[in-house]
């Protein structure tokens, strides 16, 4: 599968077609349900290399949107690697040199915790690389921007 036809349910609600259209495809069939006291409702797809965050749309709401997606590699323990294409053509072998050739300077790097963060087309794109050299992207998160 595209990224894109994952980025493009960002920000969309659970209901939306589009959506459900998505979750089909990747076998979900179940009603999505908030947990108790819990923050978000995260569908982990480990032989697909991902995993799918929905966030509830307000404080005083259940109804919940698609919020970020994880497309992981098989760096990550348990998981397969997410064989579809990557944003802005991103491979997992890039290591954070050729990511940044790629996307340019970061926004915000942290360093300790491998991971470097870019505004793209109006989401937050993350990339969090290995523990081990040659430190190659592990995890691509495209997520709705964190508030400032």
């Amino acid at each position: 599968m595209d990224y894109r036809e994952f980025v493009s349910c960002i920000g969309k609600h659970e209901d939306d077609p589009e959506v459900q259209a998505l979750l089909s495809v990747l076998g979900i069939t179940k009603k999505l349900k908030m947990p108790k006291d819990d923050i978000d409702v995260r569908h982990v797809l480990h032989s697909h290399g991902l995993d799918l965050i929905f966030k509830p749309e307000s404080q005083k709401t259940s109804r919940l949107i698609l919020y970020a997606v994880q497309f992981i590699s098989s760096l990550e323990e348990g998981f397969s690697t997410f064989t579809g294409t990557l944003p802005s053509g991103l491979l997992f072998s890039d290591g954070q040199v050729e990511a940044q050739r790629k996307l340019g300077t970061p926004s915000t790097s942290k360093p300790k915790l491998r991971r470097d963060i870019w505004r793209l087309n109006g989401l937050q794109l993350a990339l969090k690389y290995s523990r081990n050299p040659p430190h190659q992207i592990a995890v691509i998160t495209m997520q709705i921007p964190l508030e400032e």
